[in-house]
């Protein structure tokens, strides 16, 4: 008699969870539909845009300085080469040591990773990758998020001036005070047992491991300069190129230093941007036609992700030697 009275609640717990099954199964496919949406219409306007603007190029009058050429790619691998050591110090931290040359491996060979959409196989290539040196996933797959939590943070400060030029202030209806508030926001933000937090909440959302280590600022301050760092050069390298399209004076560093720093944080928080692909473009093609005019900075926006995926190249096949080796 029990089996007979047992049988239905058993079939109907089973139906139960197939139905669960397909409700979340639905929910990926529309969420999937959803980013694959927002990518497709980013990269029309944006592509028209640039199309548009580099068709009315004159290309007789224009001068490329091939001078400044190999100091972008030298300043981008820079830039690449402190992420890596910001691994090592990380790793380190979090009481999982590894080689300085297996950190950057493992960071230039996982940065891959952000090419495929969703941004999640950044942190399944670190996982897999330190597997290899007993790492445990929980540690491997929080260190690019602490790395791409930080350098939000970092250059969304470094932006913070571009709020207060004439140009922005005209566009965004928003007040200086509110600016301020903002930049005091993102300080804040920096401080470990805040930023640790919301990480934790990101993690939690993302269904990964929670971070358990506690961590001072003394111990976040050289991981935070390394980030900053990164920025500067990445920035420097966009200053490069775009002194190789066109004459800029030394006084426009800053400002493009800025501008590469909103274009890399806004690339990131966009999750349905492999790469941030389209996002940045759209900020470069926008906010850099002040510096070199509207059809110089279409072309340059092009220049600035080919450079960008030929480093990410590079550095991978570097990282793959290095594996082979050590």
């Amino acid at each position: 008699m029990n089996t007979d009275t047992e049988h239905p609640i058993s079939e109907a717990n089973t139906q139960k969870d197939s139905r669960t099954k397909n409700n979340k199964s639905a929910q990926q496919w529309c969420l999937r539909l959803g980013k694959f949406f927002l990518l497709a219409v980013m990269l029309y306007f944006v592509g028209a845009a640039i199309i548009e603007r580099v068709s009315g190029l004159d290309w007789h009058g224009l001068n490329i300085d091939f001078r400044f050429l190999p100091l972008a790619l030298l300043f981008l691998i820079s830039g690449r080469i402190l992420m890596g050591i910001f691994y090592e110090r990380l790793l380190y931290l979090l009481n999982s040591p590894v080689p300085r040359s297996v950190a950057m491996s493992v960071c230039w060979v996982a940065g891959i990773g952000k090419y495929v959409p969703g941004k999640v196989a950044i942190l399944a290539n670190s996982v897999y990758l330190l597997s290899f040196y007993k790492i445990r996933a929980a540690v491997a797959a929080i260190i690019p998020v602490l790395n791409n939590g930080m350098a939000v943070l970092i250059s969304l400060l470094l932006a913070s001036p571009l709020l207060f030029s004439s140009w922005t202030y005209g566009q965004i209806p928003f007040s200086r005070m509110g600016f301020v508030l903002l930049i005091i926001a993102g300080c804040v933000a920096l401080w470990p047992p805040f930023f640790l937090g919301m990480i934790n909440i990101l993690l939690g959302l993302m269904k990964r491991p929670r971070i358990t280590v506690r961590l001072t600022f003394g111990q976040m301050f050289f991981p935070l300069c390394i980030i900053l760092g990164q920025c500067l050069l990445t920035g420097l390298s966009t200053w490069c190129m775009a002194r190789a399209v066109a004459p800029l004076d030394a006084a426009s560093i800053l400002p493009i230093v800025s501008v590469n720093a909103m274009a890399g944080a806004l690339g990131i928080l966009a999750l349905f941007a492999p790469a941030g692909i389209g996002v940045r473009e759209g900020v470069f093609l926008v906010m850099l036609s002040q510096f070199v005019g509207e059809e110089s900075a279409a072309l340059l926006t092009i220049c600035l992700r080919l450079l960008q995926i030929i480093t990410d190249v590079l550095m991978a096949a570097l990282g793959m030697a290095v594996f082979r080796v050590v």
